[in-house]
């Protein structure tokens, strides 16, 4: 059960050391669902990083409209995407890493509830 109410838990200020990694092999549809709903919770786009798998179904044309960064993978898989991802963005102390699959199999909304429980320690 989805709930924009979860998403008001973080305050703005909370949100700028969260990065959502999104790894994605034509998952135009999904995605546009996933961004869609973090735009809604005012989450910062800039911190959003699709790791493309080469596409071709128009996903990276979905990632551009809502601004988030890019990257295009080497290799196959969630696990080369997130290498991918290690090589471009060094990891910063105190951040949170969060990855999500594009294809909406998982509610976006639930990421403030993580996001709560990592701070709590």
């Amino acid at each position: 059960m989805r709930s924009e109410k979860r998403s008001k838990r973080l305050k703005q200020d909370q949100w700028h050391d969260v990065y959502v990694i999104l790894p994605t092999l034509n998952e135009r549809e999904g995605l546009e669902l996933v961004l869609k709903d973090l735009k809604s919770m005012k989450f910062p786009m800039k911190n959003v990083i699709v790791l493309d798998g080469h596409s071709t179904d128009g996903t990276l044309d979905v990632a551009k409209k809502y601004g988030t960064r890019i990257i295009l993978q080497r290799g196959k898989g969630k696990g080369m995407a997130f290498q991918t991802f290690l090589e471009e963005f060094p990891i910063k102390e105190n951040a949170i890493y969060i990855m999500l699959d594009a294809d909406y199999s998982y509610d976006p909304f639930e990421i403030p509830l993580f996001v709560d429980e990592i701070n709590k320690g």
